[in-house]
């Protein structure tokens, strides 16, 4: 298969969905909790895992399969001590046997996961309103509930989000609320580069109509604004399209600055260097991002190229990731546990690509005083987290939490985990 070809790309997404679904049937392993990790220490209350850390940090693992965790994607606190968290089961369920759980931890590190919704379809996005309560995203509608009930209902927030069915490239929806109180939501494109058929890059629309000019469009973020806090929706915008999938959302604690994680186009190229960067992007309003045209700083997509599109007239990432590096989690760190970070933009690099090397981390960035992070590369915070057989998997972090006592939270979702960074 030539390398960025529609048959590489299908191959690529193909082996991907299938591991997926297979490591949801698989039965539980010999390491910590049943997860694929070996006991190399203690972490506070909790075993250690073999990740390579500053020495000030050590990252322990909290909860795994034992505790009934299948593929966990967001995480939030909600009190001390307690999360709650989206486990969105796997890409291809038709069974809606997505849930959203519960994770209490106690001093001596014993974690109980309480299923608090089950019947649910690849839930991901999670955000705590102003009105104290947790809104919940699967690929069609919004809801919320009250987290400090012990049996909460669902409200209805918003139905008919846009998802194309089985087709859909990026069904899953995140969320956040930005510094006004209206919350942000993530629609991502339905395709890798706006093909009528989704992998047969001969059939590219042009113009893409549906992030340029739909009033519902996709690659896009869009704004709800309610009438009060916990009330009704009271309007529906889009705030910033070209955008093709948005994971990854972040708000500055003093500037209220939106930063976005971009997951970048299906490039593969003969020479790695070549494929299209990820991206950090300062989300303002009414602005294009350059999907499906353009990538990182001017690099045209090659469907597009013959187009002599001007890239300059979309918006400029504030910083480059490295290709294929799924950036799924991003946080600003503004706890006291770790001074060492003060500051800092934490960010999880996913990625199941063919390529290796670029994701399976979680890096930090320098900010300005708004927020916006350097253009320059990462500080490892976790890596050397390849496969290694019998004492780790290879990483997958996706949502990132900072709780507040300052320990820093995440779940990894191909390896059904949820991990903790602590002072060691």
């Amino acid at each position: 298969m030539t390398a960025g070809s529609p048959q590489t790309i299908r191959w690529h997404i193909g082996v991907l969905l299938a591991a997926l679904v297979v490591a949801a049937a698989t039965p539980a392993l010999a390491g910590v909790f049943g997860s694929g990790y070996k006991q190399v220490g203690r972490c506070g209350p909790f075993a250690r895992v073999a990740v390579r850390t500053p020495s000030w940090l050590c990252v322990g693992i909290v909860a795994g399969p034992d505790q009934g965790v299948i593929r966990p994607r967001v995480l939030l606190e909600v009190a001390p001590r307690r999360f709650v968290i989206t486990d969105m089961f796997g890409w291809g369920d038709d069974g809606q046997r997505g849930r959203v759980l519960r994770l209490d931890v106690a001093t001596d590190g014993k974690a109980t996961v309480t299923v608090l919704f089950a019947g649910l379809t690849t839930p991901h996005g999670l955000a705590r309103g102003p009105d104290g309560l947790v809104y919940v995203a699967e690929p069609d509608r919004i809801w919320r509930f009250d987290p400090a009930r012990d049996k909460p209902q669902r409200d209805l927030v918003l139905k008919d989000l846009p998802v194309d069915g089985d087709a859909d490239l990026h069904p899953l929806k995140n969320l956040i609320f930005d510094a006004t109180g209206a919350l942000i939501v993530s629609a991502g494109a339905p395709t890798d580069r706006c093909e009528a058929v989704h992998g047969n890059h001969a059939s590219v629309q042009r113009p893409c109509a549906l992030t340029d000019t739909d009033p519902r469009p996709r690659a896009a973020l869009w704004r709800i604004t309610f009438d009060k806090p916990g009330g009704r929706v009271a309007s529906v915008q889009p705030l910033a399209r070209g955008l093709r999938n948005s994971m990854a959302l972040a708000v500055h604690p003093r500037s209220g600055l939106l930063l976005q994680g971009e997951n970048s186009l299906d490039v593969f190229a003969r020479t790695p260097a070549l494929d299209p960067p990820d991206e950090l992007n300062v989300v303002e309003a009414g602005r294009h991002y350059g999907w499906p045209y353009c990538t990182g700083n001017g690099l045209a997509t090659p469907e597009y190229a013959q187009d002599r599109i001007d890239c300059r007239k979309f918006a400029t990432p504030a910083a480059l990731l490295p290709p294929h590096a799924s950036p799924l989690g991003i946080a600003y760190y503004a706890g006291a546990m770790f001074p060492e970070l003060s500051g800092k933009l934490i960010v999880g690099f996913h990625s199941l690509n063919p390529r290796p090397g670029n994701g399976h981390r979680i890096g930090i960035y320098d900010v300005d005083a708004n927020g916006v992070p350097a253009a320059k590369p990462p500080q490892w915070l976790l890596d050397d987290w390849s496969e290694t057989p019998g004492l780790r998997p290879q990483g997958t972090p996706v949502g990132i939490a900072v709780a507040a006592d300052g320990s820093i939270w995440f779940a990894e979702d191909v390896n059904q985990t949820i991990m903790v960074m602590l002072r060691p």
